[in-house]
């Protein structure tokens, strides 16, 4: 028997169906049950007892997506742009510049605005950090010495944005410095989420040229930051690592400076040398 697919029912035959199963069904004694008709006053009051337990648990993420926020915004975890961003960008037109051991770096004063203490921490800092990495010998410039009257904004950046690099060299053939390197303060916001912003520029003191210039931001509000603080508090070490550290350094301008510092000299160094003998993250207060 060969049974064709049809694809209109067969009217006459479904209704021969239907009244031989009816009939089938009153021999039986089966009687049917009345469909209960559901009206819109109950659908009324289901409603009323659902839509207070939506506006419940839409209040409770909120609250909960609000609380994840601000966490994130206080620990650095909560990321402005989902784009991975340079902390650190150089630039790309300029060959890696030749330092014997037999060198001599002079580091300037950063120019900029902040506070004076935080800027006497993060000076002091950036020295330490140097004399660390730097595969030479790195001599302090004193704001307030001898050469105070060279060291002035008006004197270095006569251009908004620009380093005198003339100017720069001059101050270190003036110390016996081969090399003198600049920084200055492009963005600083010492409240949470911090944000340092640096600019450095290497300059040979017998060319007058500026051999390196580099570039850090630094925002405590991006995800990438985040990752290379939790990755330089467990590579320190002396200090144990926990969440309070990660805190202290997100709240405290003096330890965050210390951080960006260390990540300035030290992508810095291996711009230099190559990462030739680099050496392994760790401050100098830690040692």
């Amino acid at each position: 028997m060969s049974y064709e697919r049809k694809t209109r029912l067969d009217l006459p035959r479904v209704r021969q169906a239907s009244s031989l199963s009816r009939s089938s069904l009153k021999k039986t004694g089966w009687k049917p049950v009345p469909v209960r008709d559901v009206g819109p006053s109950q659908w009324d009051s289901r409603s009323r007892l659902i839509a207070p337990a939506l506006a419940v648990g839409a209040i409770l993420m909120l609250i909960s997506g609000c609380t994840t926020a601000q966490r994130g915004r206080d620990f650095g975890f909560w990321a402005q742009s989902g784009e991975p961003m340079n902390l650190i960008r150089f630039m790309p037109a300029q060959a890696r510049p030749t330092i014997k051991a037999t060198d001599s770096i002079a580091l300037l004063p950063l120019l900029g605005a902040m506070p004076q203490s935080n800027l006497a921490a993060l000076n002091k800092s950036l020295l330490a950090e140097a004399r660390f990495y730097f595969q030479c010998s790195v001599a302090e410039v004193d704001r307030d010495g001898k050469m105070a009257e060279y060291l002035t904004p008006s004197n270095l950046m006569p251009m908004n944005g620009l380093f005198n690099v003339q100017e720069a060299a001059r101050i270190g053939r003036l110390i016996g410095a081969t090399h003198v390197l600049c920084g200055r303060i492009q963005q600083a916001r010492l409240d949470p989420p911090q944000r340092l912003q640096l600019h450095f520029t290497l300059v040979e003191t017998a060319s007058m040229k500026s051999l390196v210039d580099m570039v850090a931001q630094y925002d405590a509000g991006e995800q990438n930051v985040a990752i290379e603080l939790d990755r330089y508090l467990r590579l320190r070490s002396s200090r144990k690592y926990d969440q309070g550290s990660l805190e202290i350094v997100l709240r405290s301008p003096s330890e965050y400076g210390a951080f960006v510092a260390v990540q300035c000299m030290r992508a810095l160094s291996e711009r230099l040398w190559g990462g030739k003998g680099l050496k392994k993250i760790v401050t100098p207060a830690d040692q």
